[in-house]
This record gives C-alpha cells, structure tokens and sequence, in this order.
C-alpha cells in the first residue's frame, strides 16, 4: 500500500509514499517536511516533498523472537531521534514487548531494549 500525504490547504494530494502491504505507523517531523514510517521490519525517515528515503534501518537484525506488532512511533521534538516500540513473540509463546530508537540522520542505534514477558512501554520525548 501507499501512504498519501496531503497539503493542509485545500486538501491536494503532496506525495504518495510506498510502504509496502505491511502494517505500518506514522509520524510527521516536527519541521513538516519528512515522516517516519515504521512497518513490521523496518523503519524509514521519508522526505515528502521529493519522496526520497533519507534513512532505511532494518529494526528486526538482533532481535530474539518473531515480530508480531508495531504498537507506536515517535520523533523527538528536534527531529533528531526517532523510535518505535511493538510486541514480539519469543520463547515458549511469551509476548515480550520492544523498544528502539535510532538517530534520524545517521541511522545509529541509540537504544533498543526488550522488557520482560507482558510488559512494557510506548515511546515518549
């Protein structure tokens, strides 16, 4: 599927950006001019007016288990960091929650964390 992103003056379509079937969440940058997509195995900074990837990191490398959901995305205020946390499957049927977060520009792993079976938390800036 494409995700659509419209001009908030008379509702004209800006970009059509193809992110797959996946499920995915989104969020806009605070500046307006890009938007972070997360799907089930990636995660991908968009800038809309030229609908270029700036950034493409693979949240699923060094993971234990299988992803089951993306619960939540987020950007920080500046723009500077991006993150996501879901639901995965790991040992014996366990539902563990994740959480990562990336530098927007770079891509650099700042933080990934896994909690503990049934637990866990969205991210917030």
């Amino acid at each position: 599927g494409d995700l659509s992103i419209f001009h908030g003056e008379g509702g004209q379509p800006q970009r059509m950006l193809p992110i797959g079937r996946s499920h995915s969440h989104f969020v806009l940058f605070p500046s307006g001019d890009q938007v972070f997509v997360v799907t089930r195995t990636r995660a991908i900074v968009w800038h809309i007016s030229s609908g270029k990837r700036l950034l493409e990191v693979d949240h699923t490398s060094n993971a234990a288990g299988h992803l089951v959901s993306v619960l939540h995305a987020a950007v920080s205020a500046d723009g500077g960091v991006v993150a996501a946390c879901g639901a995965r499957a790991g040992e014996a049927g366990c539902m563990r929650n994740w959480m990562a977060a990336w530098d927007a520009r770079t891509g650099k792993a700042l933080h990934r964390a896994e909690g503990a079976c049934g637990s866990g938390s969205a991210p917030y800036f």
